[in-house]
């Protein structure tokens, strides 16, 4: 007897559906920042959704998950899953922070007028094991802490696990439910709930949220019937020689460039068309795409 596969519904912690709900619903990022900060936030507007911002050749670049600014500040609030990066989360941070400055600021613009930044990390799990479910950082003098050494970027660590005694009603819900935790339900929830509902029921949408895993394996079962299996590390090492010479991203953005890059070259070999690339990969740009087949017919 056969059985139809479940299809698979993704979560709001979900990368993808986590960017693609924030990013396309301003004012629910809007009430969802404000539930974090417990501030209240004139207007917003997304700048950046999983976007890569680009420097130099040589200098790394960043991808932000989704940022959004308002009249005074602005923000950075990322998804972070893989526990295995949270040893490096305060370096990444603050990189990320100064990243945010840069992207807004203006040629002849004061260091004075510069707008805050909030880079939030948003953890399903503890990532400093200290039981908290808030982890706050700024700049401060070790030798005075009086002393104002304050850059007007602040680092919120949220931890999903942590223990809520002095968080809001509103916070310990959100919390809860980004765990998927039996939670009460608030008007935030509910209207999260329905748009990651809205997205796992639109099939182009689920087109493109090909998870980085299901690429790569999809990647080596092509590579196996065509006798060019290569290693997922080699993959990646060759991707970021790749990365210093063409100015692609760097590290973790880099093995994904190099799988999709591989997967595309695979798919123009097979004949199909840049729109059938584009709606699978709806990330490559018009002229990276044209390059990849251009080296690929030569």
């Amino acid at each position: 007897m056969n059985k139809r596969k479940r299809r698979k519904n993704y979560k709001f912690s979900d990368d993808r559906m986590f960017c693609s709900v924030l990013a396309s619903n301003v004012d629910l990022a809007k009430q969802f920042i404000e539930t974090i900060l417990n501030v209240e936030i004139d207007s917003l507007v997304c700048t950046n959704a999983q976007q890569v911002l680009n420097y130099e050749v040589d200098i790394k670049s960043v991808r932000f998950d989704v940022m959004l600014a308002g009249s005074d500040a602005v923000y950075d609030i990322e998804i972070e899953t893989t526990e295995k990066d949270f040893k490096v989360l305060p370096i990444r941070a603050g990189y990320y922070g100064s990243a945010a400055q840069a992207a807004m600021a203006k040629t002849g613009m004061n260091y004075s007028d510069m707008k805050n930044v909030f880079i939030i990390f948003i953890c399903k799990s503890d990532p400093f094991n200290r039981g908290l479910a808030r982890y706050t950082g700024e700049v401060m003098c070790r030798e005075d802490p009086t002393v104002d050494m304050r850059n007007r970027i602040t680092y919120i660590y949220l931890n999903a696990a942590g223990k809520m005694e002095t968080e809001s009603a509103e916070m310990k819900s959100l919390l809860r439910y980004i765990a998927d935790r039996k939670h009460e339900e608030t008007s935030l929830t509910q209207a999260l709930q329905a748009a990651v509902k809205q997205y796992n029921e639109d099939e182009n949408w689920r087109m493109r949220r090909m998870t980085f895993e299901e690429k790569l394996n999809a990647a080596r079962e092509e590579a196996r019937k065509e006798g060019i299996e290569e290693g997922r590390e080699e993959g990646r090492e060759e991707g970021r020689e790749e990365g210093r010479q063409e100015g692609r991203e760097e590290g973790r953005e880099e093995g994904r460039t190099e799988e999709r890059n591989a997967a595309v070259v695979r798919m123009i070999n097979k004949g199909l068309s840049d729109e059938k690339i584009r709606l699978i990969f709806p990330e490559m740009t018009e002229s990276d795409l044209a390059a990849l087949r251009n080296n690929t017919e030569e």
